[in-house]
């Protein structure tokens, strides 16, 4: 490698002004000196300047100005000093030895020392390469981020190749992008994006492969764990490819840049571990404080107001239950809280059995009868009822927190219906009342969070999101679906889809 991106085909011609214009003028003052010495001279010696002129000439000028002195030489040596004088005719046969010998010496003197000058220049070539390559293993292993990594990789493989360059890195919405590239490096097209995610796409092989098009090199940055990105390489002036003499040097630099980018993204990874674990045990400290502090007096408060209830005048016993009332509903809604932050936390682990739907429902109810006295409450069961599986507890607990939501929060509701239909695949258990409807932040597939630029609701508050939110994920983990929907003639409706397995056989 010469260090620049020359054409493959393109390189200097084969004779220049310099290598004629030298052996001309040195041949013939070697000549002239010869003309003159010629008397005094062994023909020997006036050979071996001949053969020293022509060594000197290949060391500094060149192999191609080498031959021509070798010629050169030849033809003047038998034209002025080797009789008879100015003229090519030879007499003596061992003259004519002489000129074959000279020429072949010199022809081979000229190539071996063009030989030793261009693993001279192959070997400082090495030496700078091998340089630049610890200059860069340096760097990468002093950036600290992926912006330095990449910076610090793109500039030293341009230095090593003469040319441009530019790393390819997935984003995290995996599109690739540069990031901390070479100032001065390649600028990403559409063309070298989609060639660039066709590399990244194909399965990681160890050693990162390359590909050529339109005068660039695209080199695949293989760690051991995943492709991190794509080196491309192109020439300063896009006339040429890279010669293939570079394309070692760059392997071995892209396997550098992919174990430094594997580096990177491990030291990510470990400091988002480190941030999680810190949120992690913030949220536990909270939950914790939450169950304890705030569940504790609530509970205290409910027995109380449940204690002056059995005493005192009808206002007393008045604001006793009403109390009471707000306490229990604190106590569930904190309750919803911590199971939500619970399940999202370490997930759902149902114990699931065979029941008959009827059973829980009627459970579900039997928990609120007392807050359902005022409601008509009505249970249908359509299709062939048959054993269902699931959590009973869970979804239990998924009815109870909507009977309680339309005992709240359904203002102007009179009565509440709860049906079980059984399709072939699926179990649809519907709770609908006929009260003020659902705000529209709650209603679709699933519950989300309010938004300001809602309309203000018509229940009497938002608490009912977030038991919403919690029966969504109780279904889920079901692998069932949630939806909810006003009715159009008042109310609101909220369906669970709960897949059916066939039945065990008695």
């Amino acid at each position: 490698m010469t260090g620049n991106l020359r054409a493959a085909g393109g390189g200097a011609p084969f004779l220049t002004v310099r290598a004629i214009g030298i052996p001309l003028l040195a041949c013939g003052l070697v000549t002239l000196a010869g003309i003159a010495l010629r008397d005094t001279l062994l023909q020997v010696n006036i050979v071996l300047l001949y053969l020293l002129l022509v060594l000197a000439i290949t060391v500094f000028v060149g192999k191609n100005a080498g031959i021509l002195a070798s010629l050169l030489s030849v033809l003047l040596y038998d034209v002025f000093l080797v009789p008879p004088y100015h003229s090519v005719t030879v007499h003596d046969p061992e003259h004519a030895l002489t000129f074959v010998m000279m020429l072949i010496v010199s022809l081979i003197a000229s190539h071996l020392t063009e030989g030793l000058g261009h693993q001279r220049a192959l070997a400082e070539a090495r030496a700078r390469q091998a340089n630049l390559l610890r200059e860069m293993s340096v760097a990468l292993a002093a950036a600290a981020d992926l912006a330095a990594v990449v910076r610090a990789g793109a500039g030293h493989v341009a230095m090593m190749c003469g040319g441009r360059a530019i790393v390819l890195v997935p984003s995290a919405d995996g599109e690739l992008r540069a990031a901390g590239s070479h100032p001065e490096g390649l600028q990403a097209s559409y063309a070298m994006l989609r060639i660039a995610s066709a590399l990244m796409a194909r399965p990681a092989q160890g050693t990162g492969a390359h590909v050529a098009s339109a005068g660039l090199y695209y080199f695949g940055l293989d760690a051991p764990a995943a492709i991190r990105g794509v080196l491309v390489v192109g020439p300063q002036d896009f006339s040429a490819p890279v010669p293939p003499d570079s394309e070692g040097i760059l392997h071995t630099a892209a396997a550098q840049l992919a174990l430094a980018l594997e580096r990177v993204h491990l030291a990510d990874l470990a400091a988002a571990s480190a941030v999680a674990i810190k949120v992690e045990r913030f949220r536990n400290s909270v939950l914790s404080s939450v169950s304890h502090d705030l569940r504790t007096p609530i509970t205290a408060i409910a027995g109380l107001a449940a204690n002056l209830m059995e005493g005192g005048d009808g206002h007393q016993r008045e604001l006793a239950a009403s109390i009471h009332d707000v306490a229990v509903r604190m106590n569930g809604v904190i309750a919803n809280l911590l199971d939500q932050a619970r399940f999202s936390q370490d997930g759902i682990q149902l114990a699931k059995d065979w029941y008959m739907a009827d059973e829980v429902i009627g459970s579900a109810i039997a928990l609120q009868s007392a807050a359902l006295g005022r409601f008509a409450v009505s249970v249908d069961v359509l299709g062939e009822q048959q054993l269902a599986e699931f959590d009973a507890v869970l979804i239990e607990r998924t009815l109870c927190n909507l009977l309680d939501n339309a005992v709240r929060h359904a203002l102007g509701a009179s009565w509440i219906r709860i049906q079980a239909r059984f399709r072939s695949r699926c179990l649809v258990l519907v709770v609908e009342d006929d009260g003020c409807g659902l705000p529209q932040h709650l209603l679709g597939d699933a519950p989300h969070e309010p938004d300001e630029t809602h309309a203000p609701s018509l229940r009497s508050d938002r608490s009912s999101g977030l038991g919403l939110r919690l029966c969504r994920t109780i279904i889920e983990a079901h692998d069932g679906k949630v939806r909810i929907r006003n009715r159009l003639r008042g109310g609101s409706r909220v369906l669970f889809f709960l897949p059916l397995s066939p039945p065990p056989e008695c």
